[in-house]
């Protein structure tokens, strides 16, 4: 009898331990693909659950579930992840129909996003300052966007769905890496700031009945840097290639945009034709940039806080430096060109205004510098801060020197003005403390002590109209 008991006791032991088994493998298989440890809060109508915030979840890639204890889940909390920083993905189920203000606020690490069709708000601010976050889809149950909800991202291209009626003040303000938006064709109004600083936004496919036009400030900035606004389906001229370069291709035109690589020394391509306005600026680990002889523009802001950067190639055929194309580029300190020509003629050279800038023609340093005869004038800032020049010999066809030609040159010490010279712009010698001898064959008064003719001989020791035979010598 007592054997019968044990066994009998046994046999449901081992029941047991299979039915919990079971249990476990069952919900196990439930919930295998989302994420454990969400915190949730049970919403006011007592009948569905809001993720309140990440609670314990150390997982890197967020499921969110479509149930909690058998209630749906509606909603994600006002700042539920914010700032945390280490999710790189999120899963929205369908039965979410609420994301809160802030909810991903500043999550730099996350990467893409998928709002689905049960989604019809979204909060203030919601995905604001993630700026790894490349690509998002949004729903069709989503009417509108709110403010900043997706600004500071790196979002590279957005389609605003034909639900979408409003786009809030600053909704995709920062997005410095975005090229191409298309408005959808129920859109009637994009407030203040929505796209400004959306520098390389060149491609705009406007849906809507909006009278959005290029270089506009209007309709939140959204057309102020489009190359191209259509109004029909079209083919993009944007691509990105395997080696990281974003380029828009209209023609023989090749305009580079932007650098998603990570290279730190970069020899652009030969087929890009033109540098566009901010296309790398802010990549403060480009170190060596080269510019190929194709390349004849380099536009606004092109290398701004490049703050690594410390030498330049550029190329002959380049004619223009747009606005502060170097600017914040602290630690540059060299740049090569290939062609005195070119660099007397071009304009925009005042970008590279620095304390510090050694001055190089094909790999030499530049020490004694003569401008050819095939040169007819010297641009605006062209060898401003040129510590490595010692003298300088400008040609008989030079006609004019441009303002701060030779500014700040500290070791300039002679000298030589051509015969045709007629013009020297403002400060064009100014604090060349050490330019002693001035050789004038030009029919300029230039005196010494005189800040006239830009200063040229306030320095001198003397200022000779003939030939002349140096009084300044170099110890060994």
């Amino acid at each position: 009898m007592r054997k019968m008991k044990k066994l009998v006791i046994l046999v449901l032991a081992c029941l047991c331990v299979m039915a919990c088994a079971l249990g476990f493998a069952s919900c196990e298989d439930e919930t295998s693909n989302q994420s454990v440890g969400l915190s949730f809060v049970i919403n006011e109508d007592g009948e569905s659950y809001s993720v309140r915030g990440i609670g314990v979840c150390e997982e890197r890639d967020i499921v969110i579930p479509a149930t909690y204890k058998n209630k749906p889940v509606t909603g994600i909390e006002p700042y539920c992840f914010e700032r945390i920083t280490s999710i790189k993905s999120v899963t929205i189920p369908e039965s979410v129909t609420t994301i809160g203000d802030g909810a991903f606020y500043y999550c730099n690490s996350l990467k893409n996003v998928v709002i689905p069709d049960s989604v019809t708000t979204i909060g203030l601010g919601a995905f604001s300052n993630c700026s790894k976050l490349a690509t998002v889809t949004i729903g069709k149950g989503v009417t509108s966007i709110g403010d900043a909800v997706f600004s500071q991202c790196g979002l590279k291209s957005v389609i605003i769905p034909d639900s979408v009626t409003s786009i809030g003040a600053s909704a995709f303000n920062g997005c410095s890496r975005l090229t191409s938006v298309t408005i959808g064709k129920s859109v009637t109004s994009i407030d203040d700031n929505a796209f400004r600083y959306c520098y390389k936004l060149v491609e705009v496919y406007n849906k809507s009945s909006l009278n959005i036009t290029k270089n506009s400030t209007a309709y939140g900035y959204v057309g102020i840097y489009a190359k191209e606004i259509y109004t029909q389906s079209y083919t993009s001229k944007l691509s990105t290639a395997e080696d990281g370069y974003t380029l828009y291709t209209d023609g023989d035109v090749v305009s580079l945009i932007g650098y998603e690589g990570e290279k730190t020394d970069l020899t652009l391509p030969s087929k890009i034709t033109e540098i566009n306005q901010y296309a790398l600026a802010g990549y403060s680990e480009l170190l060596n940039v080269i510019i190929g002889n194709n390349v004849t523009s380099i536009g606004d802001y092109a290398f701004q806080h490049c703050e690594s950067l410390t030498s330049v190639t550029i190329g002959d055929s380049v004619t223009s430096i747009g606005k502060s194309a170097f600017s914040y580029c602290n630690n540059l300190k060299r740049i090569n060109i290939t062609s005195i020509e070119t660099w007397c003629g071009m304009s925009g050279l005042g970008s590279f205004v620095s304390s510090s800038v050694d001055l190089y023609i094909n790999d030499k340093l530049i020490t004694e510098l003569v401008i050819p005869d095939s040169v007819t004038s010297i641009g605006d800032y062209a060898f401003q801060y040129c510590d490595s020049l010692i003298s300088l010999t400008i040609g008989d066809n030079v006609t004019s020197i441009g303002r701060s030609a030779f500014q700040n040159c500290d070791n300039l010490t002679s000298v030589t003005i051509g015969e045709s010279v007629t013009s020297v712009g403002s400060y064009a010698f100014e604090y060349c403390y050490k330019l002693v001898e001035v050789y004038n064959k030009s029919s300029l008064n230039i005196t010494k002590g005189s800040s006239n003719y830009g200063c040229i001989g306030n320095y001198a020791k003397e200022v000779s109209t003939t030939s002349y035979s140096s009084k300044i010598s170099i110890d060994e």
